[in-house]
């Protein structure tokens, strides 16, 4: 999983349309997966037998903190592919450099937004939704494994 996301990182240069299709499959299989957690399947999707015990507890932790990692590249690369969807008013930050889309879909994911850049398309519009209901998602989902860590510890 972690080789997957590292290689994303890679194309972020390159403009690949069957990545950025990639990209919106992996995101929706991080979300699936992640909300196994919901019904505590994850126990079985993860090869765990003890669900008390707390070192397991940690594991899915740091499989949420990677999930949403991920998730940040992801949409990195979609954003890269969907330049043209935005628009940059300052002239800081473009959608189609590397670092530029790394750092849109962090301060989206994460809720900041600054406003620097704007979806121009409804397109682009939709894209920024999905992450930000998908970054909640796993932000509640990973907060509550690691309440659930201070309770047993």
């Amino acid at each position: 999983m972690a080789a997957v996301a590292a290689t994303s990182v890679l194309f972020l240069t390159n403009d690949h349309r069957w990545l950025a299709w990639f990209a919106i499959y992996r995101c929706g299989a991080i979300v699936v997966s992640q909300a196994a957690v919901l019904i505590n399947t994850d126990l079985y999707i993860y090869g765990i037998d003890d669900e008390e015990s707390l070192l397991d507890s940690r594991r899915l932790l740091l499989i949420g903190l990677l999930h949403y990692y991920e998730l940040v590249l992801w949409f990195a690369v979609i954003y890269r592919h969907l330049a043209a969807h935005f628009f940059n008013g300052q002239d800081i930050i473009f959608l189609t450099e590397a670092w530029g889309t790394l750092y849109y879909s962090a301060a989206t994911i994460t809720t900041l937004g600054y406003g620097e850049i704007r979806s121009i398309h409804i397109e682009g519009a939709r894209v920024v939704v999905f992450q930000l209901a998908a970054g909640t998602f796993m932000a509640l989902i990973v907060l509550s494994r690691f309440v659930g860590l201070i309770r047993k510890g």
